[in-house]
């Protein structure tokens, strides 16, 4: 009877009484529902279960590691997923706002409007383009005379940019000097960086001068393949279709032959610099302009749907 009295007791206390009951019940000496021991057994269960999961992704996370290179991917040429045939990229981009598209429009007579893709070009040349840290001892000085690949795979030749502009013709304005000089587009004569996306170990390979013969005697060869030769991965841009040709009144490379081979393969060293040219465009003011940049060398192959070794953006100069 006495215990039924207990129970009634209980089943009759007030919302404040049971919640404080439940904190701590001193019948029977339950703190939030569990006693002490109950408490103690359930937190050793949980240190010794996280305790061992934490201990099998430290060891997964240490032999997963040991599979890997911080200098260079698992994956390469024809195992990875970028394959062996390079695409190409170009400055000035769209600005973040919007990325996608590949338009680069302005005015000459309003600095406001080739701002941006003044900056950006700038930005890739002093701060995209420049090597985290050099280690001068895999600069291949000795080797960096001659156009070909690098034997050894641990040395590099060093890109310079600042060489590139004082070698740069007198009718090329791809320079940039505040109030004199915008890169050409204070003038209407835009200057676009071209260069190959990055593939770890991959080399370029020469045409033979019987390919290369070829390619001149085709319709239009002659003019736009003249500067072509070995040791070189040379760079074209022409408008994409018979009316975007017309519309460009000139194009020039610089440098003319393009690429050298000595810059390549790239092998992700401390220091290296990728290499690109600048091609300046005189088009015919207040027209869409498509205009389609490639890469010729023996192992790089052409697909305009994949924009595999070459590259498509719009100029519109007002």
């Amino acid at each position: 009877m006495a215990e039924k009295e207990v129970y009634s007791k209980e089943r009759n206390m007030s919302t404040k009484e049971t919640f404080l009951t439940f904190l701590c019940n001193k019948n029977t000496g339950e703190f939030c529902g569990r006693t002490p021991g109950s408490w103690a057994k359930i937190l050793l269960f949980y240190v010794i279960f996280y305790a061992c999961l934490a201990t099998f992704w430290a060891v997964m996370l240490l032999i997963f590691y040991t599979t890997i290179s911080y200098n260079e991917p698992k994956w390469q040429q024809k195992e990875s997923l970028i394959g062996t045939n390079p695409g190409l990229g170009f400055r000035p981009r769209a600005p973040a706002s919007n990325v996608e598209s590949t338009l680069i429009w302005f005015s000459s007579s309003k600095p406001k409007s080739y701002e941006e893709q003044v900056n950006d070009i700038q930005k890739f040349i002093n701060d995209e383009n420049r090597p985290l840290g050099t280690d001068n001892t895999n600069i291949a000085d000795s080797a960096c005379s001659v156009d070909e690949p690098q034997k050894d795979l641990d040395k590099y030749c060093l890109f310079d940019t600042n060489q590139m502009f004082v070698d740069m013709p007198a009718d090329m304005n791809c320079k940039f000097k505040a109030n004199e000089s915008y890169y050409g587009y204070d003038r209407g004569t835009p200057c676009v960086i071209i260069k190959l996306n990055r593939i770890f170990g991959w080399t370029p390979e020469n045409y033979k001068s019987q390919q290369i013969d070829e390619m001149k005697q085709k319709k239009g060869g002659e003019e736009l393949f003249k500067n072509l030769r070995q040791g070189h991965v040379f760079i074209t841009c022409e408008g994409e279709n018979p009316a975007d040709v017309e519309n460009i009144k000139k194009v020039m490379v610089h440098p003319k032959e393009g690429i050298s081979f000595k810059y390549f393969p790239f092998r992700n060293k401390p220091g290296y610099v990728s290499p690109f040219v600048f091609v300046q465009f005189e088009v015919k003011n207040g027209v869409l302009i498509n205009v389609e940049c490639k890469a010729w060398a023996s192992n790089i192959k052409h697909d305009r749907m994949d924009r595999e070794g070459s590259v498509h953006f719009e100029l519109l100069v007002d």
